[in-house]
């Protein structure tokens, strides 16, 4: 095959090692009059097969070994990514096959699922949940199934003249000293208690702090201090 004007031989040696084994980028950093382009279109006619082109040789070891072998060790097997893997047998229709191969048992959904929930339920609890269900099902009222609603928590708004009054008192965040994007915060947890003294201005982000740390003697203490001192 005739040479290409302005590649040299020793470049084409560099380029014949190496296409296999990195990608067309990092190929030019050992050839830096070379751009990426020319990398792939000289490689293209020198009829070498790049890092992500997948030889038959390859796609017989990922048809043969998907479903059973981790793609950690394919990846460091084949010298390939992840991703270039799961590409090519996502195209050849092997995603619904792995995915009937390693369906969960029964057992491992269960700890799947109360893994997930965070919250650890002894076998009677879930005996009752299962029966409440059931009764629901057949017509019958469980137990817990009181006026066909849940308890739901009705949203009490503060008085805006009175927010802005919390607000002008403090002009800022008593935690972070933020002027910005400020609320109000009920002290003792009651959001029924609109009294002036019983809110503090907080910004939003100390705010859902406050409420997510679940020290709520803490915080009362704290903000009675602070209001004491104004």
């Amino acid at each position: 095959m005739a040479l290409q004007p302005g590649w040299k031989q020793h470049e084409i040696q560099i380029l014949r090692d190496n296409y296999r084994k990195l990608y067309a980028k990092d190929i030019t950093k050992l050839l830096p009059n070379r751009s990426i382009n020319a990398v792939r279109v000289k490689g293209q006619r020198l009829g070498l097969l790049s890092k992500r082109t997948t030889s038959n040789q390859e796609k017989k070891y990922i048809l043969k070994n998907y479903a059973t072998k981790p793609m950690k060790e394919m990846s460091e097997k084949l010298g390939k990514s992840k991703q270039v893997i799961y590409n090519f047998a996502n195209r050849n229709g092997l995603k619904k096959e792995i995915k009937a191969k390693w369906k969960l048992t029964e057992e491992q959904r269960f700890k799947r699922s109360i893994a997930m929930k965070g919250i650890k339920k002894s076998p009677e609890h879930l005996a009752k949940i299962k029966q409440s269900r059931t009764l629901f099902k057949k017509g019958r009222i469980p137990h817990n199934f009181v006026d066909g609603k849940s308890k739901q928590r009705k949203r009490i708004y503060v008085n805006p003249t009175i927010k802005k009054e919390a607000i002008e008192r403090y002009h800022n965040c008593v935690l972070c000293k933020k002027s910005k994007d400020l609320c109000v915060h009920h002290i003792d947890m009651n959001r029924e208690n609109n009294m002036l003294d019983n809110l503090i201005c907080l910004c939003y982000i100390c705010h859902g702090l406050v409420h997510s740390m679940n020290r709520n003697q803490f915080w009362q203490e704290y903000f009675k201090g602070v209001v004491n001192g104004y």
